[in-house]
């Protein structure tokens, strides 16, 4: 009887272990803007602009798993070019703050005309991690960015990430276990003699 007490009380425990995550876990974000003109400037067309802009959010409950619009790309095209055959690439990293922690979305792009149409296409950005103390590990991943292409115009895109919290269990959390796992260990040890 003694023995299915401690079973029960160490399933209960390991329960509330991994139950740590049931709790709500609350952030704020935002993030810097970002502009570059002259994009087709090694060609006849150096009107293009590309902006990043930030759209601050929160606070946004991320117990769990969320998807958030954090900015909105935008792509001015002006006079296209019809003998480019450069297709210049460009790596920018735009500040993304979770909470006052600071990070850097590495945001890659390349430019290409073909005449009519100017296009912008981009790599999806790597995922960033934020660590939140006792809340867990915030993951911030990056949904697939369409290209942003047409003739002369004003196209854009939102830029949009999924925000999942991984609970860290509290120190007292572990203790529990590990004393719960003793107390089996002494009486499947006390069982035997």
């Amino acid at each position: 009887m003694f023995s299915r007490i401690v079973c029960t009380s160490m399933a209960s425990a390991v329960l509330a272990l991994a139950s740590g995550a049931a709790l709500a876990q609350s952030i704020t974000y935002s993030g810097a803007d970002y502009a570059s003109s002259s994009l087709g400037a090694d060609f006849p067309s150096p009107y293009d602009i590309f902006a990043y802009t930030s759209v601050p959010g929160g606070p946004l409950d991320v117990s769990s798993p969320t998807s958030a619009n954090i900015g909105i790309l935008t792509f001015v095209v002006g006079v296209n070019c019809t003998t480019c055959a450069k297709t210049p690439s460009f790596d920018t990293p735009i500040d993304f703050t979770v909470n006052g922690i600071t990070q850097q979305i590495d945001l890659q792009y390349q430019w290409s005309s073909t005449g009519p149409v100017d296009t912008l296409t981009f790599s999806t950005p790597s995922a960033l991690s934020y660590d939140l103390g006792s809340a867990g590990m915030l993951n911030v991943s990056f949904d697939g960015l369409s290209a942003l292409s047409g003739g002369i115009g004003t196209f854009s895109e939102n830029v949009t990430a999924s925000l999942s919290v991984t609970p860290v269990p509290e120190p007292s959390s572990y203790a529990l276990m590990f004393a719960g796992l003793g107390v089996i260990g002494f009486v499947a040890r006390r069982r035997r003699s």
